[in-house]
């Protein structure tokens, strides 16, 4: 009886994850530590900045007439390193867990996820449930929400039973096991469950995952910088900041239901705050930028107005002495 049993392969979404993790480690590591960034929730940064660069990149054509093709390609990379981030933000979640196996239990969580959504996806084509309802379970990107989304789509299956029965090939042991998976990952993934103490191993993670935040936080300031190119001052409407929550459809009495007045005035404060930072930020790049290029233009002119001319070498002259007579 053989020992080892096949492993199934990673999702395709943690494939991805993981080879932008390996292909943007040397960048990472040559970062100067004064540089990096500590790192903020990357599973809704990556969220809003691929919301930002698919309107760039939609507009690539209008962009070549004012941007270089090599700076418009770089804007390509920001998602992969979105992605990369999201990877060394989960490693250096689990460093130092209490379990040690946490690793292997998020690869499982990625693929039940996959497998019981697949089954699912399957029942709304042949019209057995509403195509809205599974889509929202498909939500969320990093371990800990892909572990809540596990937890959902069990309590998802559990209310519609009836519906499903005999209609997947998903088993009674694949649902059991999802519900088990999906709680314990839960737990071990939440903040509070990260362990206090200072480890080395856990350390080093963070410095790794801070650094990949930090490729990503400065790949998606060139996206912002596009926009503002496009789009003047209305940037903000077409690339989200990274870090703002948007709302996609605004409640018609403002704010959302239950929200004081006070939570909805916070709420929209924050909002045109971080709108107002991410412009200033652009705007500040740009006006520095055209400051440096006058300025050196200027020195640059004075430089060769001031420079002095070399003359030319005056021609030797010949004095003819008349015979007989002495130079004095």
């Amino acid at each position: 009886m053989s020992k080892t049993a096949s492993q199934p392969a990673p999702s395709p979404e943690l494939q991805a994850q993981q080879a932008a993790f390996k292909k943007y480690a040397p960048a990472a590591a040559a970062l100067p530590a004064e540089q990096v960034k500590v790192r903020g929730n990357v599973p809704l940064a990556l969220e809003n900045a691929t919301t930002g660069v698919n309107a760039v990149l939609a507009e690539r054509t209008t962009l070549r007439t004012s941007w270089p093709k090599a700076r418009i390609d770089a804007l390509d990379e920001v998602v992969p390193m979105g992605q990369a981030a999201t990877f060394a933000s989960a490693q250096a979640d689990l460093a130092g867990a209490p379990t040690g196996v946490v690793h292997d239990l998020i690869t499982e969580c990625f693929e039940s996820r996959d497998k019981l959504l697949s089954a699912l996806d399957t029942c709304v084509k042949f019209g057995v449930l509403p195509a809205d309802k599974v889509a929202k379970l498909r939500e969320g990107r990093g371990p800990l929400q892909a572990a809540q989304g596990l937890v959902k789509i069990v309590v998802y299956w559990k209310e519609n039973e009836a519906l499903l029965a005999n209609k997947t090939p998903a088993t009674a042991e694949d649902l059991a096991r999802a519900d088990v998976l999906g709680n314990q990952l839960v737990t071990a993934l939440k903040p509070s469950a990260a362990p206090q103490r200072e480890d080395p191993e856990a350390k080093a993670a963070a410095d790794t995952a801070n650094r990949y935040w930090t490729l990503f936080v400065n790949g998606h300031y060139e996206v912002l910088k596009a926009a503002f190119e496009l789009w003047g001052r209305e940037f903000e409407k077409h690339v989200p900041a990274l870090l703002s929550r948007v709302v996609k459809k605004k409640p018609k009495q403002g704010g959302t239901p239950g929200q004081t007045k006070a939570e909805l005035k916070a709420q929209i404060k924050a909002q045109l705050k971080a709108q107002l930072k991410a412009e200033a930020e652009v705007r500040a790049e740009a006006e520095a930028e055209a400051r440096a290029e006058a300025e050196a233009e200027a020195q640059a002119q004075a430089a060769a107005q001031t420079q002095p001319q070399t003359p030319a070498p005056a021609a030797p002259t010949t004095t003819t002495t008349p015979p007989g007579t002495t130079k004095p």
